[in-house]
């Protein structure tokens, strides 16, 4: 999803001085949905656009071309009118925008066939790609519950023991999965406190 076309479709609506419960009253829509469309989450059918278009009094065209001047400007004025929780959620929606699967791939690649000393741990940089996406969801959502902790101590013991051959030892690296759960969970409790 296009998150200029989100934030155009944000700035509409606030320089036509609608809220989003309005706005989805009109389009017969729900405020979830033009919530979605204005993170970028969604994107409105070719009905909502042209009734969009219709109520803003712009062209379809201007939804997807820079037909709506200092949009950027627009969207950074109106961060006022934005939570700090709202602000935060549009820093960390970059973090999916990073192309970090391609940058791992190509790890991978040249660990696999070109450098034959790492040939042995390539394999691992595939498995930061989901630790890094859900370190940007458990980042973004406060919730650590969303952080795949057991994937780190798949990538920790098998790098252990592909060095230093200690199988049965490392092991152990699998108890502070529940350590770390029950880490989340007592920390959980002191935030409601």
């Amino acid at each position: 999803m296009d998150y200029k076309f989100a934030e155009k479709l944000t700035v509409l609506r606030k320089q036509n001085n609608y809220s989003q419960e309005a706005l989805a009253e009109k389009l017969h829509v729900s405020r979830q949905a033009i919530s979605k469309w204005e993170r970028g989450e969604s994107m409105p059918d070719t009905e909502n656009l042209r009734a969009l278009a219709k109520l803003y009094s712009v062209s379809l065209d201007s939804f997807f071309d820079d037909g709506i001047p200092n949009v950027k400007n627009a969207a950074e004025a109106d961060n006022g009118d934005l939570s700090a929780e709202e602000i935060r959620k549009r820093k960390i929606r970059k973090g999916y925008t990073f192309p970090y699967p391609i940058i791992a791939t190509i790890l991978f690649i040249l660990g696999t066939f070109v450098f034959p000393f790492a040939r042995r741990y390539a394999w691992l940089m595939l498995l930061t790609i989901p630790v890094y996406y859900t370190t940007v969801v458990a980042i973004s959502r406060r919730n650590w519950f969303a952080f795949t902790f057991p994937v780190v101590a798949v990538i920790i013991y098998f790098a252990v023991c592909l060095t230093a051959g200690h199988w049965f030892q490392m092991l152990l690296i699998f108890l502070s999965i529940p350590v770390y759960y029950y880490l989340v969970i007592m920390q959980r409790g002191k935030g409601k406190q």
